[in-house]
């Protein structure tokens, strides 16, 4: 039996243990891997897969949109972040006194607009494209009064650089 080999690009070290650990049980699944985000995730996902074939990739998020609109020629499988998370983020966010805002990619930020219009809250949500784009959005926000930010890795470890 051939078994399917998956590449997965992950953003954070957490997530490749779980993929990892959910996919041992899966005898024809072979998967490896990897923590990279956005353009290392991307430079990661083109060293590899010129090493070796695979059948998919595997990733989340922004990531798993620059290695779609760079790779055409391998699927690529997004893992999808919960509306739950999203839910469970925002109602952390509404008991927080400061102003805060939503800043992410269009995958989170997406659901986090469906989200605040189905409770009718007043959040300000950003959609970046790419790591350049979160910092400027970070910025002006913190020159508006914002004090925390909910979003991805990136957008989190760059607004932890600012502050």
């Amino acid at each position: 039996m051939n078994k399917i080999k998956v590449l997965a690009i992950l953003p954070y070290k957490e997530l490749a243990e779980m993929v990892k650990r959910l996919t041992e049980t899966y005898m024809q699944i072979e998967v490896e891997c990897y923590v990279g985000n956005l353009k290392e995730g991307l430079e990661i996902a083109c060293e590899k897969r010129s090493k070796k074939a695979y059948d998919l990739i595997l990733s989340r998020g922004g990531t798993a949109d620059m290695i779609r609109q760079n790779m055409k020629d391998i699927s690529v499988v997004e893992i999808p972040i919960s509306f739950e998370d999203i839910f469970c983020a925002v109602m952390l966010g509404k008991n927080y006194k400061e102003r805060f805002a939503i800043v992410s990619f269009p995958a989170l930020t997406g659901q986090a607009h469906m989200l605040c219009d189905l409770l009718q809250y007043d959040t300000e949500i950003r959609s970046i494209h790419s790591e350049e784009e979160a910092v400027l959005q970070l910025e002006n926000l913190q020159k508006q009064g914002y004090t925390m930010i909910i979003g991805d890795v990136i957008t989190a470890q760059k607004a932890r650089e600012l502050g």
